[in-house]
């Protein structure tokens, strides 16, 4: 039953693809059920009708058997236009020939297209003029029919199963449209709900931003002033540099994390995959934070599969390391080691970073990625961006990978990235030990 559903939303799907609208695609699906509800019914009539000596009838019914299939393959070379064109002309000529010549209750299928014009064009004009062409047509075949006198009729209960036919098929028709408009209000409704989030969100990233870059600012500042007036020698200036250097590395990675997070919202941070040696890249990140590190003689230890290779964006991976392994240090107290190990479990590459640090409460770690945090002071007094995790999580996703995270207060925390492995290779496991 469910492949059979399947299959039916396939049909009626014909013409649908990414770049066409919303609302449009709804339309080209509800004329798709039209043309396939008209596919069987034309065809079986133009049968019968042949064999009942109905010939010109017979053809009449060919004919929107034709146009009918016409409208799907308009729709799956995407010329929409046309197909509109064909069903809804279409149907009016050979309801109204039907109904004309045969007297067989076509009016009633003529009012079907006419509800059909008006759901499906836009243009008031051509509303108005396709509502009158089909009234004036309805009026002609209902006080003025021409039969044919050299066919026969249709009888009674053809007109009968005619106006029961249409009649079922406005309410299809409606009954179909009116769950596109409903769609369409929750649609809208969904997009509004995302707007006012991100609206939310953004008004969390200049907050904590403008914290970001006020304190260090202010701290540089103050410690200037009191050199400029020699309440500081120069000494003493000597001596808290690296703090300054310190905050001010953190103010960069703020902004840094700024403009990545402003990409990602406002163009996109589509990732462009490659095979990527994690062993490289983890060493490439190693060598960056190794100042960070030594400053609070922090041991980097490296347990890496050397030739666990994965497919990711390596800009992208890159920063994931940076942000969680700046994160180790960060939170770790002085001489502490930072554990760093790559390994390939069960055809996928595991990345966990392990330090000893000041860890979380299990409520800090229920709301990590609920929303943005207002940053975590660091062992030595660094701070974070507070966008750093939640644009990791986002990034890991793009590249269809995953986080888990386990920690205890004043135990530590550990980061598990996982990442699709591109190749797989008989573990060769090195330990490798990087004082700072």
């Amino acid at each position: 039953m469910k492949k059979l559903w399947r299959y039916c939303k396939v049909l009626e799907s014909i013409g649908i693809h990414s770049g066409i609208s919303y609302l449009d695609g709804k339309k080209v699906r509800m004329l798709n059920l039209i043309a396939w509800i008209c596919i069987p019914f034309t065809f079986f009539f133009s049968c019968v009708n042949w064999y009942e000596g109905r010939h010109f009838l017979s053809a009449i019914n060919a004919s929107n058997f034709i146009a009918s299939v016409l409208v799907l393959i308009l729709h799956h070379y995407r010329h929409y236009a046309s197909s509109k064109l064909v069903l809804t002309f279409g149907n009016f000529l050979f309801f109204f020939l039907g109904g004309f010549f045969y007297d067989n209750g076509g009016e009633y299928f003529l009012l079907s297209t006419l509800i059909v014009v008006l759901l499906v064009y836009d243009k008031k004009w051509i509303q108005i003029s396709s509502g009158i062409l089909i009234l004036s047509a309805m009026f002609i075949v209902a006080f003025f029919p021409n039969p044919l006198f050299f066919e026969q009729q249709v009888p009674a209960a053809r007109i009968f199963f005619n106006f029961i036919g249409s009649v079922s098929f406005i309410i299809v028709v409606v009954v179909f449209f009116k769950n596109i408009q409903l769609s369409y209000q929750d649609k809208i409704q969904e997009q509004h709900a995302k707007l006012k989030e991100m609206n939310n969100a953004m008004e969390n990233i200049f907050s904590i931003i403008a914290h970001d870059i006020r304190s260090p600012l202010i701290s540089v500042q103050d410690m200037l002033s009191l050199f400029q007036e020699d309440i500081i020698n120069e000494q003493t200036m000597k001596t808290h540099a690296h703090v300054i250097k310190n905050r001010i590395s953190h103010l960069t990675e703020a902004l840094d994390n700024l403009l990545k997070w402003s990409a990602r919202n406002i163009h996109g941070l589509k990732a462009h995959r490659t095979n990527v040696s994690v062993a490289s890249t983890i060493k490439e990140v190693l060598q960056l934070l190794a100042p960070q590190a030594s400053q609070k003689k922090i041991t980097l230890q490296e347990e890496i599969d050397r030739n666990l290779i994965v497919h990711v964006d390596k800009d992208q991976i890159t920063m994931i390391l940076r942000n969680i392994i700046s994160n180790a240090i960060k939170y770790s107290f002085f001489g502490e080691t930072v554990i760093i190990s790559a390994k390939n479990i069960q055809g996928q590459a595991v990345i966990t970073i392990e330090d000893n640090g000041i860890g979380m409460t299990k409520d800090k770690l229920a709301q990590l990625f609920k929303n943005l945090q207002i940053p975590t002071i660091g062992t030595d007094g660094e701070r974070g961006s507070g966008l750093g995790l939640l644009l990791c999580k986002e990034l890991l996703t793009e590249n269809g990978g995953n986080f888990n995270i386990t920690s205890q207060p004043n135990t530590g925390s550990t980061f598990t990235i996982t990442l699709p492995l591109k190749k797989s290779k008989p573990l060769q496991l090195e330990v490798s030990t990087l004082e700072q």
